[in-house]
């Protein structure tokens, strides 16, 4: 007793197009055994598939919360200069390699503030759900925008840096934030 399978058709030289390709199996538990056995590789193989791409994606939001975010928390006016507070809302600590300062009496922009003069006094590292305040070195003048960036290292040689633009109304002792970056 065997199984006999319809592979497909067959166009060759000597034959019409409705001959068909029969091949008769012997031993219907080896077909079956084969089935199962290619179900099985295929299985596999989405399987790795599947892994294939979670461990993409895995690597892809590492890649945004492992590593560290310096936001901008409060402003305040000490003895007539900028104080700003910066707080890494990462989850690793980030090493600071520079701050670049800048004052105007115009809106200024961000390449403005990125060919100010580095400020930085030295490295330090903001650690996790902690705050340093950044005091500017000029004294801010009534309606002018200052600009601050926060340049930073983690991990090794990644870098990063977070920005801000305010303007400062003395009458009203209030900052009014005009943009806030981070890259």
């Amino acid at each position: 007793m065997g199984i006999l399978i319809l592979v497909g058709e067959v166009n060759g030289q000597n034959q019409s197009s409705t001959d068909k390709y029969m091949v008769l199996i012997e031993d219907p538990w080896a077909f079956s055994f084969a089935a199962v056995g290619a179900a099985g590789s295929l299985a596999t193989a989405g399987a790795i598939f599947f892994l294939y791409r979670q461990s993409q994606h895995t690597k892809e939001e590492n890649e945004f919360t492992l590593r560290p975010w310096i936001g901008f928390t409060d402003f305040e006016i000490s003895h007539g200069k900028m104080n700003v507070k910066c707080m890494n809302y990462g989850r690793l600590p980030a090493k600071i390699i520079g701050t670049y300062e800048f004052v105007s009496n115009s809106k200024i922009s961000r390449e403005q503030l990125r060919s100010a003069k580095n400020g930085l006094k030295g490295e330090y590292f903001i650690f996790p759900n902690s705050e340093e305040k950044h005091e500017f070195d000029k004294v801010i003048p009534d309606n002018a925008f200052a600009g601050l960036i926060i340049k930073y290292t983690y991990a090794g040689k990644k870098k990063a840096e977070s920005g801000i633009i305010a303007q400062y109304f003395d009458s009203k002792k209030i900052f009014e934030v005009i943009e806030v970056f981070a890259i």
